[in-house]
């Protein structure tokens, strides 16, 4: 930008970061995340109920976790409320103090650069001070319950996980027997033979076999390597007697130091169909 060009460009940005920045001063959205984590936290007994009313059995330290997610929760709360309050008050100053270096700007609009150069540097110097202190201020109290909110999210994610898997249960094409327990299952790719594609589904593990159930949109019709027609494929491919399983290995696939597959290799002895 050169020195005859006005300084309505400069002024606009700096109201913008002011306008920011006091949305910022707020602290508006450490007060969202401290009131999404209560709201988590909140709903973790509801939400563990319905996973064992659904009949999933296992992963018990999922309780144990909830209640010491829960344990000094409200004290916690209490305080970084109050920290909330008492560092948005102790900035309002710091903030006032930039809006009015900002509104000063408005008698420079039109004018040159270098006549408003002067100006510009004073507001400038208000707004880096005043983000200085927001920023500190974000990271002081954000540290108070950071951790809690890192584990809270894992616990919800192992949640997420074990609902994710009933609902393939729900919806899968075979029976299960009388007393069987699902214990995992995962998306899946069934690579027979060594091959290196194969049909995509689900394999369910329970306490009592492995089964993998082929789930995926398969191409009926092609013109020219473009799918023209599919269905969705939904059968059980396999199962096996958990008690068939002789050897599991598990191995990661990387391109590039980037992981691409972990690719799980089982062994069945008989009575398995499926070696």
């Amino acid at each position: 930008m050169t020195e005859d060009q006005n300084a309505d460009y400069e002024i606009s940005s700096l109201e913008r970061q002011a306008r920011d920045l006091h949305q910022d001063g707020l602290l508006t959205s450490i007060r969202d995340r401290l009131e999404d984590l209560d709201t988590t936290l909140s709903n973790l007994t509801g939400r563990l109920r319905e996973l064992r009313s659904r009949g999933y059995v296992y992963k018990n330290f999922l309780e144990e976790q909830a209640k010491a997610l829960g344990a000094g929760w409200v004290g916690i709360r209490t305080r970084v409320r109050k920290e909330i309050d008492q560092r948005s008050r102790a900035m309002q100053d710091d903030l006032e103090r930039v809006e009015r270096a900002v509104r000063s700007l408005q008698s420079y609009k039109g004018r040159s650069l270098n006549a408003a150069r002067s100006a510009l540097g004073r507001a400038k110097s208000e707004l880096d001070s005043a983000e200085r202190q927001v920023r500190a201020a974000n990271e002081a109290i954000s540290s108070m319950f950071d951790q809690k909110e890192a584990d809270a999210q894992a616990l919800t994610a192992q949640l997420d996980g074990c609902m994710r898997v009933l609902d393939w249960v729900d919806g899968a094409s075979f029976g299960f027997r009388p007393g069987e327990a699902i214990v995992y299952a995962i998306q899946s790719k069934w690579l027979k033979d060594g091959e290196k594609e194969g049909p995509k589904g689900i394999l369910f593990l329970t306490d009592q076999r492995l089964v993998f159930e082929q789930r995926e949109k398969v191409a009926t019709k092609k013109f020219l390597f473009i799918t023209t027609a599919s269905e969705e494929v939904q059968e059980m491919l396999w199962e096996a007697p958990v008690g068939a399983l002789e050897e599991a290995d598990a191995t990661e696939k990387r391109k590039a130091l980037i992981f691409t597959r972990e690719l799980l290799t089982l062994n069945f002895k008989r009575p398995a169909e499926v070696r």
